[in-house]
């Protein structure tokens, strides 16, 4: 959301066993993900019940994911926003608006501790792995959830052990979810940089369902920055489990409406859309154009995991290609982390190492 994936990598899958009744479990329906943020959850509700002139939420989303929960080695624990005898009910709530619509409402988890800590998230996917993948599973039956959203994060390159180990450890949850009808997806950087990234993509699109990047105001259908929508889409194999990240908060970025790189999504007829989050901050969100667009995104066939097999995909004839470790875009100025979050709007998959152009360092 490579280099080459070491050899060993290949041994630590489990074997995926796709039974008869799983097939198209997911595939009427377009790859359509947003969250909810659990500081946003009044917010939230009051959005995906609006309508937008005859057309909603609940008619362009895939699936909804429940930001609530937070690594902590072997275990969870419940966000701190959301924390206490409230939280089972604040679940039910929109798994039972979820299943009324005919969305996949999922756990998601994420590693932020004080900050986006992948050391954190390392101490659950890496050092309890096993101990990590049964609470996640013992969670989602507890509260009648469909599937797990993955939102580990780290700020710097991951280790080859990292990577890894992160995909090995999202086989094994795929292996305890599919055969149940349930799905995984995962959020990850939309370049080359951080952890997740799009090295890990080929590995982990073999067992997630859908990889959403989170470029969100960073790019654009149109950004010449080496990591605009058709660069993600090159990276992804196969294409159709990507998910763009696209701002809930911007009407416009990269120099087009929010309703403008939308379409390039409809028009590309493969990839699907992330938005972060559900509480749509920006009033271009909320118009019958962009759910009406939604809408149209989500009926085209979406190939996931019950679809079995996916069709291998052509190499991407890029730059990285031929050197992995090349860095994006232009290759003057130094590399900056822009601020990751402020209390207020703790935003997810910032910073992207972009370049900023300064010629005197």
């Amino acid at each position: 959301m490579l280099p080459a994936f070491k050899s060993s990598f290949s041994r630590s899958f489990r074997p995926l066993l796709l039974s008869a009744a799983l097939i198209a479990s997911v595939a009427d329906a377009g790859p359509v993900i947003t969250w909810v943020a659990p500081y946003r959850v009044a917010e939230s509700k009051a959005m995906l019940q609006r309508d937008f002139g005859g057309v909603g939420m609940k008619d362009g989303l895939t699936w909804l994911a429940l930001q609530f929960w937070v690594t902590s080695g072997p275990n969870l624990t419940q966000d701190g926003s959301v924390a206490g005898a409230n939280f089972d009910n604040t679940v039910k709530w929109f798994r039972d608006w979820g299943h009324a619509n005919g969305i996949k409402v999922t756990l998601c988890v994420t590693d932020f501790v004080g900050d986006w800590n992948w050391p954190e998230a390392r101490r659950s996917f890496l050092d309890n792995r096993a101990a990590f993948v049964k609470t996640l599973l013992a969670e989602t039956e507890r509260l009648e959830l469909d599937g797990i959203e993955l939102d580990l994060e780290g700020v710097g390159d991951p280790t080859a052990a990292d990577m890894v180990g992160y995909n090995a450890f999202a086989a094994d949850l795929a292996a305890g979810l599919h055969p149940k009808g349930k799905t995984l997806t995962a959020a990850s950087y939309p370049a080359q940089w951080n952890a997740p990234n799009w090295k890990m993509w080929p590995d982990l699109m073999k067992v997630a369902d859908g990889v959403t990047s989170m470029g969100y105001e960073q790019t654009g259908k149109a950004s010449n920055n080496g990591f605009n929508y058709a660069d993600q889409k090159k990276h992804a194999v196969p294409p159709e489990r990507l998910m763009i990240g696209m701002p809930g908060y911007h009407g416009t970025w990269e120099g087009n409406s929010a309703l403008e790189q939308l379409d390039w999504v409809y028009q590309d007829g493969v990839v699907g859309v992330g938005i972060w989050d559900a509480s749509l901050a920006d009033a271009a969100w909320q118009s019958a154009a962009v759910w009406n667009k939604l809408k149209a995104i989500k009926a085209q066939k979406f190939t996931g995991i019950a679809d079995g097999p996916a069709k291998p995909a052509a190499p991407a004839k890029t730059a990285l290609a031929a050197a992995p470790d090349a860095e994006l875009a232009d290759t003057n100025g130094r590399i900056v982390d822009a601020p990751r979050h402020t209390p207020a709007f703790r935003r997810r998959g910032t910073p992207l190492k972009q370049r900023a152009a300064d010629p005197e360092e």
